[in-house]
């Protein structure tokens, strides 16, 4: 297995790293900076002298894990030998979080960008079935709702000859996320509804990591809720797309009745690129016993699919063309 070799760039300070396999078969935990000195004990040179913080070029595995489900596996790093635990979940605890896949690499602060969410599982799962896509024509591109700019980021990287890309998303702190993370000079930013912003122009490609959790008289006010999104862009698919383009989106089996339903009634080809069983760790689903119960009634609520958690999804990463 081939890993990436360690970020070059990641600041000093409190930080860790979360390397992935590009398979995705393969987890890594890595700790940097300040952290090899204060978490990890090596706080003196070859003299003997003090150190607070090391070099960029140096990070020190931790712990891995094989078949990652989720970006922050509690229930896995519970089982570690008690002194690895402990100090993975410190780990966590860092301010700054490095994830990378192959070459793309997002030096992630929570606290610098309420309301949006750094790479999780669904997100690297989206960035592997990229691999599969038929993108070698792919000129210009959006994703709706681009949260942290990851995937943009991604595209960018696998896509050279990619003339324009533009990123959208309805938190304006997401934009400024993607701003901050996504320094290539194809790519465009926007905040508003991706609806509006994809509208008036045909596109090669469009990404769309999109809410998909149905909820009874769904509002679909958080990153999480409803399938709005996901239904306009199947059902517009002929009007957003050019000739030959596609669009790929992440659907969950908590909508995929929803999803097929759509699929049928437009006449697009689906074909699925990628798909993986996770963890459904949305807290506030998880604790709203209404919400839990309309899942259930609606299919595709998977318990006890694997140890460790009550509720899974299956998540398949789609290729929609007309």
């Amino acid at each position: 297995m081939a890993w990436p070799p360690t970020p070059q760039t990641a600041t000093h300070g409190e930080t860790m790293i979360l390397t992935f396999s590009p398979d995705l078969s393969q987890q890594r935990i890595a700790a940097h900076g300040v952290e090899l000195a204060q978490i990890m004990g090596l706080d003196r040179d070859a003299h003997g002298q003090r150190i607070q913080s090391w070099p960029l070029s140096e990070a020190r595995p931790v712990a891995s894990f094989a078949d990652p489900v989720l970006v922050t596996d509690s229930y896995r790093i519970g089982q570690l030998d008690p002194t690895t635990r402990d100090t993975v979940f410190a780990l966590y605890a860092c301010p700054l979080r490095v994830v990378r896949y192959k070459q793309t690499e997002i030096q992630f602060e929570q606290r610098r960008y309420p309301g949006v969410w750094g790479p999780s599982i669904d997100t690297l799962l989206f960035c592997h079935a990229l691999e599969q896509a038929q993108l070698s024509g792919v000129r210009s591109a959006a994703e709706a709702g681009a949260g942290s700019g990851f995937i943009a980021m991604h595209v960018l990287q696998m896509l050279p000859r990619l003339e324009d890309m533009l990123l959208v998303d309805l938190n304006p702190k997401a934009v400024g996320c993607c701003r901050d993370h996504c320094r290539d000079e194809r790519a465009r930013f926007a905040a508003g509804d991706a609806r509006e912003a994809l509208a008036g122009q045909r596109w090669d490609l469009i990404v769309c990591n999109p809410p998909y959790i149905p909820r009874r008289a769904s509002i679909e006010d958080n990153p999480y809720e409803g399938v709005g999104l996901l239904a306009h862009l199947v059902q517009n698919a002929g009007r957003l797309l050019q000739p030959g383009g596609r669009i790929v989106t992440n659907v969950s089996s908590l909508c995929e009745r929803a999803f097929q339903a759509l699929v049928e009634q437009h006449g697009v080809d689906c074909k699925t690129l990628a798909e993986l069983t996770v963890p459904l760790k949305v807290y506030n689903v998880l604790n709203n016993a209404s919400w839990l119960a309309y899942l259930r009634e609606h299919g595709g609520l998977l318990e006890h699919a694997g140890p460790g958690y009550d509720c899974w999804q299956r998540l398949r990463v789609v290729e929609v063309v007309v």
